[in-house]
């Protein structure tokens, strides 16, 4: 099954209950933010596949990670990769959209104590991405 198909598919939407349950119903990148429903309050979240190796058996955190769109569109999408979808992008995830996978993958606790340090991340990996498009 094609992507775009699966992504389509009550297998693949039947398994977002579990993803959701597996990030506490967090952000991965901004811990702050709430994903799904949390106390009857229904919050816009993305699941975010980090690679595409294990399509239809995917794990949470090693090829899914919950996202809030902004997260999502913004900055994994956006920012890190030029602004370009992962078919688009000549190796997916790219050097600065790996970081951010890497760090996504940190417990909360060490990520909220570690922020300041992720925004520079942040910061660093959105510049090698220009510097690397705009070659300067």
């Amino acid at each position: 099954m094609r992507y775009q198909e699966f992504i389509k598919s009550n297998s693949w939407r039947n398994r977002h209950p579990a993803f959701l349950a597996q990030s506490d119903h967090r952000c991965a990148l901004f811990p702050w933010i709430r994903c799904g429903k949390v106390r009857g309050q229904y919050h816009r979240y993305n699941c975010h596949h980090t690679n595409y190796r294990h399509l239809q058996s995917e794990r949470y955190g090693r090829d899914v990670l919950i996202v809030s769109p902004f997260a999502h569109r913004v900055i994994i999408h956006g920012v890190l990769s030029g602004f370009r979808r992962p078919s688009e992008q000549v190796s997916y995830p790219n050097t600065p959209q790996r970081i951010i996978h890497l760090f996504c993958r940190l417990p909360v606790v060490i990520k909220v104590a570690a922020y300041p340090l992720g925004v520079v991340a942040i910061a660093f990996a959105a510049a090698s991405l220009l510097s690397t498009v705009f070659n300067f």
